[in-house]
Parts: C-alpha cells; sequence; structure tokens
C-alpha cells in the first residue's frame, strides 16, 4: 500500500546545535508502551531526537541520552511519549495523520539513507542491496547498512523493513524476534484494512 505522505518528514541537527550539547534547549523524554514492548522517545524542540525499545536498560538508555545532550534542560513527560505512540498505532498507515517531525544527528549520507527508509510502505520488505538501488548507491550496499544502524529514531524511521537477500530477518538492535514480530504485525494490518475491516 502506498501512501500519499512520508509518515515523518527530517530535520537536520545543525553542527552548531550538535557543539552546543543542547545549551538553551528544554527536551522532553518519557516512556510508553507499544506492541511489541515498553519504548524511549526524546525530543528537541524542533522534533523527535529518539525512538529506543526498552528492555532492562531503560536508566542507561536514559543516562546516554543526558550524556548526549548534557547542556540542555531535560524534562519527564510520559503523557508526549504516549501520544506519539498512539500517533503510530492508531493510524498505521498514515492516512489521516500530519506527518511526524523528526530532528535528528546525521551526515547527508545517513539523512539520504533514512529519507529512503520512509519510502518503505508498511507492510513491505526490501533487502539492504535493493534499498542501495532505490538510492542510486548500489556499489555502497555495505555503506547503506551501516546507515540503518545508527537510525536515531527505530520504528519511526523503519529500520526493521531491510532484510537479509534470501529472506532472512537479520540482525536488529532490538531483537531479531522485536524485528521478526513487527514486520509480521504491519504485514497483518495491511491485509486487515485492505479488506475494510478497520
Amino acid at each position: 500500500m502506498m501512501r500519499n505522505q512520508p509518515p515523518a518528514i527530517i530535520e537536520v541537527i545543525s553542527p552548531e546545535e550538535c557543539q552546543s550539547s543542547g545549551k538553551g534547549w528544554t527536551m522532553e523524554y518519557g516512556f510508553a508502551d507499544t506492541p511489541f514492548g515498553q519504548c524511549f522517545i526524546a525530543s528537541t524542540p524542533q522534533g523527535i531526537c529518539n525512538f529506543q525499545f526498552v528492555d532492562d536498560d531503560a536508566e542507561e538508555i536514559l543516562s546516554a541520552h543526558k550524556d548526549e545532550w548534557k547542556e540542555a534542560d531535560h524534562v519527564r513527560n510520559d503523557s508526549m511519549a504516549t501520544d506519539i505512540v498512539w500517533h503510530l498505532f492508531s493510524d498505521p498507515l498514515g492516512k489521516r495523520s500530519e506527518p511526524l517531525k523528526l530532528h535528528v544527528k546525521g551526515t547527508p549520507f545517513q539523512v539520504e539513507v533514512w529519507e529512503a527508509l520512509l519510502t518503505i510502505p508498511m507492510g513491505t520488505v526490501v533487502t539492504y542491496s535493493e534499498l542501495a538501488q532505490i538510492m542510486h548507491q548500489e556499489k555502497a550496499v555495505r555503506a547503506v547498512a551501516s546507515a540503518i544502524a545508527r537510525n536515531p529514531v527505530g520504528l519511526i524511521i523503519p529500520c526493521h523493513r531491510v532484510i537479509r537477500t534470501g529472506g532472512a530477518i537479520g540482525q536488529y538492535h532490538w531483537k531479531s524476534e522485536r524485528k521478526a514480530t513487527i514486520i509480521g504485525w504491519e504485514r497483518a494490518q495491511c491485509e486487515v484494512l485492505s479488506h475494510g475491516k478497520i
């Protein structure tokens, strides 16, 4: 199924903003439940900068986030995180919702890869080499895979939709089993929606 608009719009954090470590920013963060486990979400004043699944490492994730942006004021807001999760799962194809705003660190090539990931329709998967071909970067498969691995907003930028040649699920930062579950859930949602049942 194709969507009329991207599920998210990427704005890149500038080098100056990176060097300032968030000075002058109030950054919100929070924890929320998803169908695939608890998640951590953080946002700059311009958009979502971090989405990670949480297992037994919530304190480590939060500590790393605060260390990365040590000059920012950090405010916990679980309602913000819950609202974003609701946005993602109440309208999985994004037909009614406005695109989420992302504000992330990344090189131009990494951002190009992440924007290509946002074009992969829900319920479908591509291989690493196919994604490189979509980008007209056929000789850069390893670089594409490296950029995918550095995706700062998992699930929203759907790196889980990239699998190995031959159909193997492949690695996933939050366990390959979770990746397989997400892919299966998305396919089921598309199947249900295609029959007009919800």
